[in-house]
């Protein structure tokens, strides 16, 4: 239900928001062509089609990827539209000499922490939370990635953070 909660709440503001499966085939301009912002959502799965990705790539107007598992595609890398580039699916994380896992709320759980630099209007309180899922371990590949929340996962005493919201300009590099 991620991608009905997107449309009818976080987008509401908008005058008109379609809801648009992908087509088996992929996403192709003129899918695209009418649009402002293209909103992806895919949790708990790659990216599944080259022509999607390629399509998104050469959208000259905002994207917006959200879900688990888009850091990389099925087959291909998805870096130069997310500036991340993949490491792993984020099941587990080692620290210390142990492992400790973080999937389907069973284990630990994630800490993350939204950067209030980006979001000075909101509440100190809902700006860190948990998690309790995986969140794909992966890098920034550039300075020009603008990471807006990190997550950190194990005990209290793990230190290691990856992106988990990030802002990059496609194409930049």
């Amino acid at each position: 239900e991620d991608t009905e909660y997107i449309a009818h709440e976080l987008l509401k503001l908008y005058e008109s928001v379609t809801l648009i499966d992908e087509p088996v085939g992929g996403l192709t301009a003129a899918d695209v062509a009418d649009y402002d912002l293209i909103w992806a959502n895919n949790p708990g799965y790659l990216m599944g089609s080259v022509k999607t990705f390629q399509t998104l790539s050469n959208f000259k107007k905002a994207v917006v990827l959200s879900g688990d598992d888009m850091t990389i595609g099925s087959n291909f890398s998805t870096s130069s539209l997310t500036g991340l580039q993949h490491i792993d699916n984020g099941v587990s994380v080692q620290c210390n000499g142990q492992t400790y896992a973080h999937d389907n709320n069973y284990g630990e759980k994630y800490r993350v922490s939204l950067n209030s630099d980006f979001l000075p209007d909101y509440p100190a309180q809902i700006l860190n939370f948990k998690y309790g899922n995986d969140i794909d371990n992966s890098v920034a590949i550039n300075s020009s990635v603008e990471v807006i929340a990190w997550a950190q996962g194990g005990p209290d005493s793990c230190t290691e953070k990856r992106p988990v919201i990030a802002r990059h300009r496609k194409n930049s590099y």
